[in-house]
């Protein structure tokens, strides 16, 4: 879980409401965008990735979503978690026909493909365990590093 944490201490944490997918997705590019965390042009393949490869995900406890993008247009490597205020409709990873209230997203900013299996292998871990439904409670990265720092 080390290297997990590291990445979202490197990002951010927000809670927030957004209407739709789209809503979060273009948004929060355009944020990571003016804060210099990746290149021009990540929103329509962000965007278009969703739309092609969805990252919805049912879990046993808390409905989640993963997006991301290619290692390319990645400045910084990070983890964008966002608590969503009102679950965010995704495009279920293993059915895409069907769609996911996602309570939360791990929005993965890595740069290459050993980064992106380590992360990927953590968050596994994470996604079934019993910290999902109390990181959908928290309110600040203090806290949400807290809750992944326990064993």
């Amino acid at each position: 879980m080390e290297e997990f944490l590291e990445l979202v201490k490197k990002g951010f944490f927000q809670k927030k409401r957004y209407d739709s997918r789209q809503d979060y997705l273009s948004n929060t590019a355009d944020m990571l965008e003016r804060e210099g965390l990746v290149k021009e042009g990540f929103k329509k393949v962000l965007m278009d990735r969703e739309d092609n490869y969805p990252t919805g995900i049912q879990t046993i406890t808390v409905p989640v979503s993963i997006p991301h993008a290619e290692f390319s247009y990645v400045n910084q490597e990070s983890i964008v978690v966002t608590v969503f205020e009102k679950p965010v409709l995704f495009r279920r990873m293993d059915a895409p026909e069907e769609e996911v209230g996602a309570e939360i997203s791990f929005m993965l900013l890595l740069r290459d493909a050993h980064s992106h299996l380590t992360v990927l292998q953590q968050l596994s871990g994470l996604l079934q365990s019993d910290k999902l439904a109390r990181i959908r409670e928290t309110d600040s990265m203090e806290k949400l590093a807290q809750i992944l720092q326990e064993e």
